[in-house]
This record gives structure tokens, sequence and C-alpha cells, in this order.
């Protein structure tokens, strides 16, 4: 008997666990220590928990099945568990969603939910207010206008602090930003930065030390210049500069591998110069100009008022030309020395002798050696003015005369 009781203290804990349903569990009969427990009651007693728990296995299914149809939703829970269905889409059932200004629609199939435009987010943050990621292979966010009239950019971008408006960084191997346009017709640029204030309209940078790639590229595989600087004010149209003192390097660095075209036109087609340097000029090449080479100064005379040109001597050879004077001894003689570099850098010597404050038949009595010539046929201490020109020696000869190449065929003046 004592384990009958046991068997029913289990099923009446058990009982009280159901209890979580909300609903109290009853039973027809309690039994007392010492009762005599007939058949009939404990068979009544399982009944009535057959009751209680019948109503969780109906919702159980319900939950764990479909509990509506196509079409359908939850509607409400009754007591017993069972779920009620309703159709959507119109008459009973959902008819409005609780939202703020950044959603739009009801909800409802027949208006649904969306994003409401234009989409204004504003929030006091330290982090991002939107962030997108794609852990995929394509892009994170697209931007696009479809409509062919629209003048407007696709994605605008404003500050009112001090920050950068806008900001891309990539931390693997491809480019921070790539600007393209596709359609063959089109006249526009393809980035264009403006500025309307105090402060530069585009700043390129390398700051890695070790990075030997330029700050700015540019590059046409077009007809027209691969860059193009204009200022419609009245500042440089640009500005080269190198500011670390121990950089040896020039400010500008222009390479050309087409044999029949400059690497530099510099046109001023207002009427003033089109170069203008201040400081040196090396050439390590050729030099060759359409006008005159001179030398400018401030006049000598009027130096507030004028300037003073001279031009250089021309000829059809490269000539170096070496003068001075000399007083004769007592024999009428002079030894006249020469720089230590002439007779390395000069060959074809020509010689010119003129008598200064009286006449004597002065002759180049030995020529240009070891760097010296000597002078005879004067008297005693007459001034003599001396001039040797020498040709100079190159590698390659000197060419006076040449055929155009066939882009100029045609552009004589």
């Amino acid at each position: 008997m004592r384990g009958i009781r046991l068997r029913y203290f289990l099923l009446g804990a058990f009982v009280v666990v159901l209890g979580f349903w909300g609903a109290a569990v009853t039973v027809t009969h309690e039994f007392q220590a010492g009762e005599t427990i007939r058949a009939s009651e404990v068979n009544q007693n399982f009944a009535d928990l057959v009751n209680a728990v019948t109503p969780l296995e109906v919702f159980r299914q319900q939950v764990t099945g479909t509990p509506c149809g196509v079409g359908e939703a939850v509607n409400a829970v009754a007591a017993d568990g069972r779920l009620s269905c309703v159709a959507v889409g119109g008459g009973a059932g959902l008819t409005q969603v609780e939202r703020d200004a950044t959603l739009a629609g009801n909800g409802t199939l027949a208006d649904p939910l969306g994003i409401a435009l234009p989409l204004e987010i504003e929030a006091a943050l330290n982090n991002p207010i939107v962030r997108v990621t794609n852990t995929g292979a394509n892009a994170a966010a697209e931007f696009k206008i479809e409509n062919i009239a629209n003048f407007n950019t696709a994605l605008f971008a404003t500050t009112n602090g001090t920050g950068d408006a806008f900001f891309a960084r990539t931390f693997g191997t491809g480019r921070g930003g790539l600007f393209r346009v596709d359609n063959n017709g089109n006249t526009s640029n393809a980035l264009e930065a403006v500025h309307t204030g105090q402060g530069r309209a585009g700043f390129f940078e390398v700051t890695n030390s070790g990075n030997s790639s330029p700050a700015l590229e540019a590059r046409s595989a077009g007809g027209g210049a691969a860059l193009a600087v204009t200022n419609t004010g009245t500042g440089f149209g640009a500005t080269i500069s190198v500011t670390d003192p121990s950089n040896l390097l020039p400010a500008l660095s222009l390479t050309n591998r087409n044999a029949n075209a400059s690497t530099l036109l510099v046109s001023n087609q207002g009427g003033g110069s089109a170069g203008f340097f201040v400081g040196g000029v090396v050439v390590d090449g050729n030099l060759s100009v359409t006008g005159t080479k001179n030398f400018r100064i401030d006049h000598p005379l009027d130096p507030e008022r004028k300037y003073l040109y001279h031009a250089a001597i021309e000829a059809p050879q490269r000539l170096n030309v070496y003068s001075g004077n000399v007083t004769l001894d007592a024999r009428g003689e002079a030894v006249v020395t020469l720089p230590a570099y002439f007779e390395a850098l000069n060959a074809e010597y020509r010689y010119q002798l003129t008598t200064v404050g009286g006449y004597a038949p002065v002759y180049v009595a030995e020529e240009i050696r070891d760097n010296r010539f000597k002078i005879a046929g004067g008297t005693p201490g007459l001034k003599v003015s001396w001039q040797v020109t020498g040709v100079r020696r190159a590698a390659e000869p000197f060419t006076v005369e040449e055929w155009k190449p066939g882009v100029e065929v045609g552009s004589g003046r």
C-alpha cells in the first residue's frame, strides 16, 4: 500500500508542475494517510489529469505545426491554448504598425512598411550612424541615378564641422578611390574638386618614406593633355616645391620616350615670356632657339627705366674664344699661357694679334703646345692684344643643316 501511495504522490506533484499553464488542475478525490483507496476513485483522478493535459498537447501541436492557413495570421490565444487565425489584407486583423518618421506604410499587405523618403536620420552618437558592411565579393553600397535628365549628384556629402566631408580608406591591396566615366560621349570630368574657401581644392600626399611612387600620376591615352592646370585668378597656374633641404632632386621632373616630340611645351599666347627662371639654368644637352640668345640687364646709365641687351655671337661651329693683353720683353717677345684644360677641350686653333700704341710686325713664333704659345717680332715694352679661337672637341659632330621631321614639314616661317 505504501508503494501505491508513493506513486499517487508523484502524480500529485506532476499536477502541481502543470500549474505553469496558468489554470488550476482539480482532481475529484483527495486521499489521506490511513484511508482505504478505491479503484474507481483513482481512475477518476487519472481522468482529471488527462483533461488538464489535453489543452497543452493541442497548443504544442499548433505551435510546432502550421497553426494558420495561407493568407492568415494568429489573432488570439484561447484559455485552452487554442490559436484563432484571421485573414490578413483587409477586414479584421492587423490594421496598423506603430512606427517613427523614418518608415512609411501601415505594415499590411495593402500598405506595406517602407523607408520614408527623403530619409532623414539624426542622432548624437560617437560612432557612425550608418555602417554598411559586405563580407561578400561585391560593393558595400551603391548610389545610382537612373533618370538621364537628372543633373544632381548620386552621392552628396557635407559637413559643418572641421573634419572631412568624404573619407575613403582601404586596408587591402585595392585603391582608396576610383572615379570613372564609361560613356564615350561624356565630356564631363571624372573627378572635379571645387573649393570656395581659403584652402586647397585638392591635396595628394604619400606619407610612407619608403614609397617611391608619385603622390599624383596623370595619364591619357587620348589626344588631350594628361594634366592641364588653369588659373583664372591672379595666382600661379602651378607651384611645385621641394621643402626638404637634404633632397637634391629637382622639384619638377619630366620624361618623354618619344624621339620626335618635345618633353616640355611652354606657350604664352598673351605676348609675355613663355618662361622665367630665378637662378641658374642647367641644360644637359643641346639648346636650340629660333630667336637670338641675349643677356638682359638693367641699363647701367638708366637702371630705373631701361634694360640693356647684348646678343651672343653665333657660328656654324662650336667655337671657344680666349683673349687677353701681353707686354713684349726686351727681345720683343712674349709667351702667353692658356688654361690647363685648353688643349684637352679644343682643336683647330686660330690666332689674332693686334699691337697697341705702335706698330710692329708681330707674329706667332710658336703655336700652342703644353697650353702655351709664343709671340715675336715686336719692340721692347710694346703692348699686344691677342685672341685665340678653338673648335670644341665633341663626341658627336655638329650638324649645321638637317631635314625637318615629317610632323614639321610645311611649318616654315
